[in-house]
């Protein structure tokens, strides 16, 4: 982020990310995707996690981290590789945080199931767990386990990422 100038436009901006303090700018070495325009940056979180804990020295829990992308089902199956990879790279870094000792409690990747985005319904999904409808046709709602629920769920059981 940068000051506020008085010609920013943040007419393409969510609401969050508006304030007449600051100016959310694009970080040219990290890579944009279709949802996260801002990039994605692993050890941010790494750096975040710190500077928190520097400032207020409390246990640390992780309770919103994911992916968010527009799934798309083939032959009743999500192949969700990039949601594999950003949870990989985030987990990587929150081992690093307990590793040096810091007091991490949990970490919780958004979300578990797919759910309404406030501004763009279902076509921005973050879930381990697909939910087999649209923004229009609710269709069957069937929930189906996508390539990352079982990544995952192998984590959590070997307590490891390989």
């Amino acid at each position: 982020v940068r000051a506020k100038r008085k010609d920013d436009d943040t007419s393409h901006m969510p609401p969050f990310f508006v304030s007449d303090q600051f100016y959310v700018v694009r970080n040219t070495k990290l890579k944009p995707t279709e949802w996260m325009h801002f990039g994605i940056d692993p050890e941010g979180l790494y750096i975040g996690m710190r500077a928190i804990y520097d400032r207020y020295h409390l246990p640390m829990i992780i309770t919103e981290n994911g992916m968010a992308y527009s799934d798309m089902l083939e032959d009743g199956h999500i192949h969700d590789v990039y949601r594999i990879d950003y949870l990989e790279k985030h987990l990587v870094q929150v081992a690093r945080l307990v590793d040096e000792g810091y007091p991490v409690l949990g970490y919780c990747p958004w979300s578990f199931v797919d759910l309404v985005s406030t501004h763009e319904g279902f076509g921005k999904r973050y879930g381990l767990v697909y939910v087999n409808r649209t923004n229009t046709d609710p269709m069957d709602c069937k929930r189906i386990k996508k390539d990352s629920f079982y990544w995952y769920q192998n984590v959590i059981k070997n307590g490891c990422i390989s």
